[in-house]
């Protein structure tokens, strides 16, 4: 059994609505890969319930999955607006969406959210953000919704190991630089704090601090943000694990029981947890790949937890 596999079987079961989604998004759309999936829809779900927030926007719905995970998992009265670019993409995505459950819960808008959402007489903040759309404009993105957003809210970014190409110098593609910007612009803004997690194609999860909190120290700007900065092994899970654990102290929650592999000299790295091919992109032990990636998840999970119970 592949570790992906694995990994499914141990999620809690697919909603039949969102199963149906997934598989006409296979059957009928050219690049299905695109679509979150059971595992990474599951993970917003759980932000969403965490997190509480009553206003999420979503930049590039695509089919409509994450989309309706997020909007499945909204507190009384919350509400998700979603903006696709993709105009060809509106007679595949409207049904599933307005049929759905959660329709009343979601507004979808065809076209350029930099154009569409300055617009929106609607100027109250979102709580939550989900990024997904154009990788070249991601700089852009991130420009236009931290102001838009919350203090305290959460900004979630998709693709940010871009197939792991972010630590490959021979990738010099428009995409892959715009994403390597993206990274590199969040990590130094002293304005938020941020962790990456090997979740498939890489998420970033973003939250911007609140007016007082103390600025993030040690900005990683003078040294490659792709090397190891612990003595963990040098993967993403990892490294993963060492952010989260600091963050966790950061927000009073305490010593954290950590369990790293007692085989120091296992330096090989993962860079997804479910890469979009379904192969992994180096072979790892799968004891120690499923025990950092188990433990990254659940302490991102507690972090949010105590965040929003503050």
């Amino acid at each position: 059994m592949l570790l992906d596999d694995y990994i499914l079987s141990h999620c809690s079961p697919e909603d039949d609505y969102l199963h149906r989604l997934y598989r006409a998004t296979n059957v009928h759309l050219l690049r299905p890969r695109m679509a979150s999936g059971h595992v990474q829809g599951s993970f917003l779900r759980l932000l969403v319930r965490m997190a509480r927030p009553q206003r999420i926007l979503e930049v590039g719905t695509f089919s409509g999955y994450a989309t309706l995970c997020m909007a499945a998992a909204l507190p009384p009265g919350g509400e998700i607006l979603t903006f696709e670019v993709n105009d060809e993409q509106e007679e595949f995505t409207r049904p599933w969406l307005e049929n759905s459950p959660w329709a009343s819960r979601i507004s979808f808008v065809i076209g350029d959210v930099l154009r569409e959402l300055p617009q929106l007489a609607d100027d109250r903040p979102f709580d939550m953000a989900y990024i997904d759309g154009n990788k070249r404009q991601y700089e852009d993105y991130y420009r236009l919704i931290l102001p838009r957003l919350s203090p305290g809210g959460l900004l979630v970014a998709d693709n940010t190991l871009w197939d792991g190409h972010v630590v490959e110098p021979e990738y010099h593609d428009a995409q892959t630089q715009a994403i390597r910007r993206f990274n590199d612009l969040v990590a130094s803004d002293r304005r938020v704090e941020v962790v990456m997690l090997p979740l498939r194609d890489g998420l970033s999860l973003i939250r911007k601090k609140a007016s007082g909190e103390e600025p993030r120290e040690g900005a990683h700007l003078s040294r490659p943000l792709h090397r190891a900065a612990s003595p963990l092994p040098s993967n993403y899970a990892g490294r993963g694990l060492v952010s989260l654990f600091k963050l966790s102290i950061c927000a009073g929650a305490g010593p954290v029981q950590m369990a790293s592999s007692s085989s120091a000299q296992r330096r090989r790295r993962t860079l997804a947890l479910l890469p979009p091919t379904g192969e992994p992109f180096e072979t790892v032990s799968n004891n120690d790949s499923l025990a950092l990636i188990s433990i990254t998840v659940y302490c991102g999970v507690v972090y949010f937890f105590i965040v929003v119970s503050l």
